[in-house]
C-alpha cells in the first residue's frame, strides 16, 4: 500500500496519538500481543485519505469521523486484511505471516526499516526462529549460521566465537545497542554462553566493518540482542521449562536443565516495568560415566534482570538491570591418594540507561550510559580419594580476576533533504584487576563520530568518521564507507569498505596467568593493531505465483597489521610458555552464497561459504568450507511446525606443534599448520502452540548423526597448546521446552 514507505521510514517518530481519537488496536491472533508499526491506509465513502501507525502500545489513532472507513493495513510480519471502521473504538486482529523474507532491523540505522533498504548486510535471527530451535543457549543458537564457529576451551568451560574467519575480540556484542562489557579468556572475546536465552527477542547481525558507529572492536561485524520488552497487556506473566539430555546421559546431576519466569506491569499508558529470573545447570559430559574429568565441564548459572520503561510523544526512557552467577566445576581424575579439582566462579553485574527525545520528525537524540561489574574467581582444591573431604590447594593460590567498565554514548539524528546525518561521542573506561595483574590497570577511550547517508534516488552512499583519543596509544582517524545501488525493485547492490585500529585490552598487555595447565604472559610492548576490510554483496528478491526466492551472494577481505596473538614456546618444567605478541599480518577472505525459498507454508534455505584464513605465513592462506541447509513446514491450521536445521563444516586449520631434529641433532618445537576434520551437524525440532499461543511447545533430537569429537594433530601439552581432540558435540540429545503465558488486558 502507499503509505507503507511512510510508515516504516517514521515509525519511531509518528506512534503517538491523541487522547481525543478513536482507538483501533492491534493484536497479534497468535499470541494476543499487541503490534506496533501497523501502517493503516484510509480511504472514506468521500474519498478523504489518511495515513496512521500504530504505536508501541499497538494503538493507531483516528481523529473525526468520515462516515464508515474502509480501513487497510500493512505490516512486514503480518498479512493485511481490508475491513470497514466506523469510527468507535476497537481491536483488529492481525496473523503473522507464516515466513517473510526481510525483517525490520534497527541496528545501526537512522530509523527501523526493512533489511533490504539498509546499506548494511544484515541477517536477524527472530523469535520465532529461536522457539523452533530449541537452543537452550546463543552458542546453540548461532552455531548453525553460516560463518560463525565456536571454539570450546577444555580448560575453562568457555566458548569463543569465530566470524568470517576473524576471532570474537573483532566482534561487538550489543544489548539493546549498548556495548557488553566483561571480555574474558586468552581471546578476549565476550562469552555468548552467559546471557540468558529467554530474554532475548531477537537477534540482529551485521555483517562487515561497523567500528564508527560501535567502536575499534567491530571490525568483523556486530551482534546485536535485542531483549523483550514489557507487554502491552496491563498484566503479563509466564514460566519456561527446558530439559535436554547430554547425549544418552540424563538425571537430576546430567542433561540440561533450565527454568525461567517473568512478570510485566503496565503502570499507565507511559510507564511499563519487566523483571525475570532463572536458572540453568548443566551437568557436563564425559563418553566414560566413570571418569571424573570431563571433556565438557558442569556449568551452573543464576541469573535474573530488572526492566523500566517509560514512553512518550516526545520522550523514550529505558532503565535495565542484570545479574549472573556462574559456577564451572573442572573436576581432575584420581590419583593414588587424592584428585586436584577446579572451580571457575564468575559474577557479572550491568546497569543500562538509555533516553531517547524527539524535537520533530527529523531531529533526535540518544543518550546511553552502561557500567559492568565483572569478577571471575578461579579455586583450586585438593579432593581426599578415602574421606571426599576438600581442601583448598597450597600449590595453586586462588586466581582472580577483576574488570570494571564504563560506556556512555550521546549522538544525534537529523534528516534533511537527501541526508540521513548521525554523530556522536563516546566515552568507554576498562579497568581491570586481580591476582592476574601486577596492579590494576586502566584504559579510557574518547571518540567523536560522525556518518550521513546520502540518497540520490537509487544509490545510497554513507560515509563515516570515527577519532578516538587513546589513553595509552595515538590513534588514526578511522574511516568506514557503504554504497548500495537498486538496480531495480528485484536486484540490489552493496559495497564497504572500513579501516580498523584495535588497542591492546589491558588483558593482553599485563596479564599472568600460572598454574599446572596454564603459563600465560601478557606483553606491555606490544603495538596497536591496524586493519583494513572490503566486502561487495548482492541480493536478488523475486515472486512467482506462489515461490518467493532470495538470492544473496557476498565476498569480504580482512588485512589485519600487527595482529595480537599468542606465542608459545617450549617449557620442559611445565606448560608451554605464552607470550602476547605482534604477528606481522593476519589475513581472511571469502564468500557466501544462499538460496531462500518460500513456498505458501514452506520455506527451504541452503547456503555455502568459503573462509581463507592466513595462519603462519601472510602469503600462505588455508580454506576452509561451510554448507547450510534448514526446511521449515508449517501447519497453521493446527499451530503446528516442523523444521530441520543442518550444517557441514569442513577441513578447519589451526596452529599445532612439532618436534624437530636441527642438524646440531637438538630437538624442538616448531609451529606448523594442521587441520580439524569435517564434521556435520543436524537438528530436528517440532512446535505447537495451545490454547491461543499461551502454551508453547518444541520437543525434538539435537545433533541427529551423534558427532562427540573431531579428529585433530597430536598434543603440544598443555591446555593452551594444540590439543589431541577438538569436542564439538556431547552426541544425539533429546530435549523438550514448554512455555506458559497469563496476561490480563
Amino acid at each position: 500500500m502507499s503509505c507503507l514507505k511512510y510508515a516504516l521510514s517514521f515509525l519511531s517518530v509518528l506512534a503517538f496519538g491523541f487522547a481525543s481519537a478513536q482507538k483501533i488496536h492491534f493484536r497479534d491472533q497468535k499470541t494476543g500481543e499487541s503490534i506496533p508499526g501497523v501502517a493503516v491506509g484510509f480511504r472514506t465513502e468521500k474519498g478523504m485519505g489518511q495515513c496512521i501507525i500504530s504505536g508501541p502500545d499497538g494503538n493507531a489513532n483516528w481523529l473525526g469521523d468520515h462516515g464508515h472507513i474502509k480501513l487497510e493495513t500493512s505490516h512486514i510480519s503480518y498479512e493485511p486484511i481490508f475491513f470497514r471502521f466506523s469510527g468507535n473504538d476497537t481491536t483488529v486482529y492481525l496473523t503473522p505471516k507464516s515466513l517473510q523474507l526481510d525483517e525490520v532491523v534497527v541496528t545501526g540505522q537512522f530509523s527501523p526499516q526493512s533489511s533490504r533498504n539498509s546499506v548494511y548486510r544484515v541477517k536477524t535471527i527472530g523469535a520465532e526462529r529461536i522457539e523452533k530451535s530449541g537452543s537452550q543457549s546463543l552458542e546453540q543458537l548461532l552455531r548453525t549460521q553460516l560463518n560463525i564457529r565456536f571454539a570450546q576451551d577444555g580448560a575453562t568451560g568457555q566458548a569463543s566465537l569465530q566470524f568470517m574467519g576473524m576471532s570474537g575480540q573483532y566482534v561487538k556484542v550489543l544489548v539493546d545497542g549498548v556495548p557488553m562489557a566483561g571480555r574474558s579468556g586468552t581471546d578476549n572475546a565476550i562469552d555468548l554462553n552467559q546471557i540468558n536465552l529467554d530474554e532475548i527477542e531477537r537477534v540482529e547481525i551485521i555483517e562487515g566493518p561497523m567500528a564508527v558507529n560501535f567502536g575499534v572492536d567491530a571490525l568483523a561485524g556486530v551482534v546485536n540482542l535485542i531483549t523483550k520488552t514489557s507487554s502491552a497487556n496491563k498484566v503479563e506473566a509466564g514460566v519456561n521449562i527446558s530439559e535436554e539430555s547430554a547425549g544418552d546421559q540424563y538425571g537430576k546431576d546430567q542433561g540440561l536443565h533450565r527454568q525461567n519466569a517473568y512478570a510485566s506491569y503496565r503502570i499507565s499508558d507511559k510507564i511499563s516495568a519487566r523483571a525475570s529470573f532463572g536458572h540453568y545447570k548443566f551437568g557436563g559430559f564425559s563418553a566414560n560415566e566413570d571418569n571424573r574429568t570431563k571433556e565438557w565441564l558442569p556449568k551452573e548459572q543464576w541469573y535474573g534482570s530488572g526492566t523500566l520503561n517509560y514512553s512518550d510523544k516526545q520522550w523514550d526512557a529505558h532503565y535495565r538491570f542484570d545479574f549472573m552467577d556462574q559456577t564451572i566445576d573442572n573436576p581432575g581424575e584420581w590419583g593414588p591418594e587424592k584428585a586436584e579439582d577446579r572451580k571457575y566462579d564468575t559474577k557479572r553485574l550491568s546497569h543500562q540507561l538509555q533516553a531517547a527525545y524527539r524535537f520533530g520528525h527529523d531531529f533526535s537524540t540518544h543518550w546511553s550510559a552502561a557500567y559492568t561489574d565483572y569478577e571471575r574467581k578461579t579455586l583450586t582444591y585438593n579432593v581426599d580419594k578415602a574421606t571426599g573431604k576438600k581442601t583448598l590447594s597450597l600449590n595453586d593460590k586462588p586466581q582472580d580476576d577483576t574488570y570494571d567498565a564504563v560506556n556512555v554514548i550521546a549522538q544525534f539524528f537529523y534528516k534533511k533533504g537527501i541526508a540521513k546525518i548521525q554523530g556522536g561521542y563516546a566515552y568507554s573506561h576498562e579497568k581491570a584487576g586481580g591476582t592476574k595483574l601486577s596492579a590494576p590497570e586502566a584504559i579510557s577511550d574518547h571518540a567523536f563520530f560522525a556518518t550521513a547517508e546520502l540518497s540520490f534516488g537509487k544509490l545510497a552512499v554513507k560515509p563515516g568518521l570515527r577519532y578516538a583519543i587513546n589513553s595509552i596509544y595515538d590513534a588514526p582517524v578511522t574511516p568506514q564507507l557503504h554504497l548500495k545501488y537498486a538496480l531495480n525493485d528485484e536486484i540490489s547492490l552493496r559495497a564497504e569498505y572500513g579501516r580498523g585500529f584495535r588497542a591492546p585490552s589491558v588483558r593482553e598487555l599485563y596479564y599472568t596467568f600460572v598454574d599446572s595447565n596454564h603459563n600465560i604472559y601478557g606483553n606491555p610492548d606490544l603495538k596497536a593493531e591496524t586493519s583494513d576490510h572490503f566486502g561487495l554483496a548482492t541480493d536478488f528478491r523475486k515472486k512467482l505465483g506462489d515461490f518467493t526466492l532470495r538470492t544473496d551472494l557476498s565476498a569480504f577481505y580482512n588485512d589485519v597489521h600487527d595482529k595480537i596473538g599468542l606465542k608459545y614456546e617450549d617449557n620442559a618444567s611445565g606448560p608451554p610458555i605464552s607470550t602476547f605478541k605482534n604477528f606481522d599480518s593476519y589475513r581472511t577472505y571469502g564468500f557466501t552464497l544462499s538460496q531462500r525459498t518460500l513456498y505458501k507454508n514452506t520455506e527451504l534455505a541452503v547456503a555455502y561459504g568459503l573462509t581463507s584464513v592466513s595462519l603462519l605465513s601472510e602469503s600462505e592462506f588455508t580454506e576452509t568450507g561451510e554448507i547450510t541447509a534448514s526446511l521449515t513446514q508449517n501447519f497453521p491450521k493446527i499451530g503446528l511446525s516442523a523444521s530441520f536445521f543442518l550444517k557441514r563444516t569442513g577441513r578447519t586449520p589451526y596452529i599445532g606443534s612439532e618436534k624437530v631434529t636441527g642438524t646440531d641433532g637438538e630437538e624442538s618445537t616448531v609451529e606448523v599448520v594442521k587441520y580439524f576434520d569435517p564434521f556435520e551437524w543436524l537438528d530436528f525440532t517440532i512446535s505447537k502452540n495451545f490454547f491461543k499461543g499461551n502454551l508453547t511447545t518444541t520437543a525434538g533430537v539435537k545433533n541427529l548423526l551423534d558427532v562427540t569429537t573431531t579428529n585433530q594433530g597430536e598434543s603440544s601439552g598443555g591446555a593452551h597448546g594444540s590439543n589431541a581432540g577438538r569436542n564439538v558435540g556431547y552426541g544425539r540429545s533429546y530435549f523438550v521446552t514448554l512455555g506458559y503465558r497469563f496476561s490480563k488486558k
